[in-house]
């Protein structure tokens, strides 16, 4: 028998979002309700960017 799996995203998932006229992965942080924190990957950045997202603009990787 298979086990239902929780489809919503948590904390350490892998994700794409849209990033001006591109998709880049990124991490979860934190959910809270239908909002998602995420820290982008973005080429030419020292650092990973921050974003907050509505859970349904976000695809897991």
């Amino acid at each position: 028998m298979t086990k239902y799996k929780d489809p919503a995203l948590k904390p350490g998932d892998r994700i794409k979002v849209r990033f001006g006229h591109r998709y880049v992965t990124g991490v979860v942080t934190r959910v809270r309700g239908g909002q998602v924190h995420v820290e982008l990957d973005i080429d030419g950045t020292d650092e990973p960017v921050s974003g907050l997202y509505d859970e349904k603009q976000l695809a897991a990787v």
